[in-house]
């Protein structure tokens, strides 16, 4: 059925022999809608439920976001097209699942279904869709209606791995859109050992004008790169293929609400989560072709948006028995646990980092912030909570490390080497400038020579997001505890556990 509706509405690149093209437009448009929007989403994690907009009004959050909200705002733009003799097209840049219960009890596939049932008409694949192993991404790439795309992921044999593709071509009111998919370089930082198979990333802008090259010169009115590689290499990629009208990102959630410019090529972006719906209006110019009117985002705050009834209904069939379980609260906070992306410490990193040094009685503990995944607010704090700031299942590894190789994981995580920050537990840094003046080891000072013990995720055990120097250590066990499981018993310990505020790595002068 899926494979039925989407050879209707779309046509699939094969790898190779298409006529060769010059540049990204391969020819002026023919006569037809003087219009067009391209509705874009990236990150979801999973997102299908509306949450607090404290974006919106840190003081009095709406409800926003959400599946119900998302339905709405896609079709009032929809019904706009229809009145104005406009076609728009639906995209999402990657990051479909992955960081919430509703998004991850299946494995991602109620939200494939969800974006199924909107009728998106293609989508970049993002890192987390191989967070359950390669087999689970392929089973959501065949369940999928809408064609997902990796132009620079290639299997053993060179070629991209089917029932992937690298670009789709989707025709609407006369226009056709060449998609091209487009995967982080960076997929083996940010994925953990063993997830992805056999599969390589090459270069994106090989790939993409690898893709530019094989398109006919007849098909398609416009090339538009759906990517996940995140703002600063979708401006590299502009600069490195030269004549691209439009780039819709995803990966680095940097919010873009009116784009951003790469000489003439508009880059576009949402924060993710489903708080906004990112809107492309195009128009052609007098040549024919398409140039980018107004990039802008719908925010999607129910009051304002509205929730799509029979939307808000089917999810809650799907998903209401786990929405019931997750509100059970399993503990408490006198204040808040916030958490920041640099290389100093926060409290919801010292929150965590306490938690596992609790379950495993080691010296040091080690959290990367990237796997922390939201911020905790005071008071009750709920199964869902402890779910979603520590999303991804990694469990707690123990090992023995010198003094010497703790030093150069703290210098790794200071001086930038680490894909993000780490947290720490048990100890102290003093840092000046970029150079570590002083560690401290249970207020004593490290040495080198001396064995610690040390507990972190199995994501950083296996040298994940760059930290090589993990390898340095002895495992001792690879426990069966997960980071959530860990929080949600120190929360159970310390009713109501108060989040150190404590700059465990910090400036001085």
């Amino acid at each position: 059925m899926a494979a039925t509706m989407r050879a209707m509405s779309v046509l699939l690149i094969a790898a190779a022999g298409l006529l060769a093209c010059q540049g990204t437009q391969p020819q002026a448009a023919a006569p037809g809608p003087e219009r067009l929007v391209i509705l874009h989403t990236n990150d979801l994690h999973g997102q299908l439920l509306s949450r607090p907009g404290t974006w919106v009004d840190k003081e009095n959050p709406p409800a926003a976001g959400g599946y119900g909200a998302l339905v709405s705002a896609v079709g009032a733009v929809r019904a706009e097209g229809k009145k104005g003799g406009f076609p728009v097209f639906l995209v999402s840049a990657g990051d479909i699942f992955s960081g919430t219960p509703e998004g991850d009890f299946d494995s991602g596939r109620t939200v494939v279904d969800a974006y199924n049932r909107l009728g998106y008409d293609a989508a970049a694949l993002g890192n987390h869709e191989f967070d359950r192993g390669v087999d689970n991404m392929l089973a959501l790439v065949r369940r999928a209606d809408y064609p997902i795309l990796a132009g620079n992921l290639r299997d053993a044999d060179g070629a991209v791995p089917s029932p992937l593709n690298g670009t789709a071509l989707v025709e609407k009111g006369g226009v056709t859109i060449a998609f091209v998919g487009l995967l982080t370089e960076g997929l083996a930082d940010v994925v953990a050992e063993g997830r992805t198979g056999d599969l390589k990333v090459g270069s994106a802008a090989k790939a993409l004008r690898e893709a530019i090259a094989q398109l006919e010169r007849g098909p398609a009115d416009l090339v538009v790169p759906l990517t996940h590689i995140g703002v600063g290499s979708d401006k590299r990629l502009a600069r490195d293929v030269p004549g691209l009208t439009l780039i819709v990102g995803g990966h680095s959630h940097t919010g873009l609400p009116r784009g951003t410019k790469e000489g003439n090529t508009t880059i576009v972006q949402t924060w993710g989560k489903c708080g906004a719906l990112g809107r492309v209006d195009m128009a052609r110019g007098e040549d024919g072709k398409w140039i980018v009117e107004k990039a802008s985002h719908i925010e999607l705050v129910v009051a304002d948006v509205g929730e799509d009834r029979a939307a808000a209904d089917w999810l809650e069939e799907r998903t209401g028995d786990l929405r019931a379980r997750m509100d059970e609260v399993v503990g408490e906070l006198t204040a808040p646990a916030g958490r920041n992306r640099s290389w100093v410490s926060s409290p919801a990193g010292n929150l965590v980092c306490d938690a596992m040094l609790e379950s495993s009685g080691a010296d040091v503990s080690f959290q990367n912030k990237g796997g922390i995944r939201k911020a905790l607010a005071a008071g009750p704090v709920t199964r869902r909570d402890a779910y979603e700031i520590l999303p991804f299942g990694n469990v707690l590894v123990t090992m023995t490390m010198s003094g010497a190789d703790l030093k150069a994981l703290v210098s790794a995580s200071v001086v930038g080497r680490g894909n993000t920050g780490l947290e720490v537990g048990g100890l102290v840094v003093d840092v000046a400038g970029r150079d570590i003046r002083s560690i401290r080891v249970g207020g004593a000072p490290l040495v080198e020579d001396r064995a610690y013990t040390l507990v972190t995720n199995s994501f950083l055990a296996d040298k994940g997001d760059g930290y090589e120097g993990f390898a340095a250590g002895k495992v001792l066990e690879r426990t069966d505890i997960t980071l959530e499981a860990a929080l949600v018993a120190y929360l159970a310990k310390y009713r109501p556990a108060t989040p150190s505020v404590e700059q465990r790595v910090k400036r001085v002068r």
